[in-house]
């Protein structure tokens, strides 16, 4: 991996791929609970909101409640680890999802 984001597109992208279509905010948890290793945390690449934001989730926190935790709201770290949304948005704008699924680490 060669940036902090990586780790965070991948997950977003094993979401999308694994139901072949659009996700929500929890089903991008249940990636996240499945496959990152509370105890490899600081062996991955995370940024440090991430290393906020996972053990939350893994601890049962919604994902719909993660981002009102989130100790930096103004920093726009989801956008550099969202392609994905975009790519499987990109035939029907008019449905994207990116905000409803960047809850996880921002309020609304």
């Amino acid at each position: 991996m060669t940036e902090d984001s990586i780790k965070r597109l991948k997950l977003l992208t094993t979401a999308i791929i694994e139901r072949n279509r659009r996700i929500s905010v929890e089903e991008w948890a249940d990636v996240i609970r499945r496959d990152v290793n509370p105890e490899k945390h600081f062996r991955d690449l995370f940024w440090v909101g991430d290393e906020y934001l996972y053990p939350m989730i893994q601890g049962g926190v919604l994902a719909t409640y993660t981002g009102i935790f989130f100790p930096w709201p103004d920093v726009h770290a989801y956008t550099r680890g969202c392609h994905s949304i975009g790519i499987i948005n990109a035939r029907n704008p008019a449905e994207a999802v990116p905000v409803d699924v960047g809850i996880l680490m921002y309020p609304r």
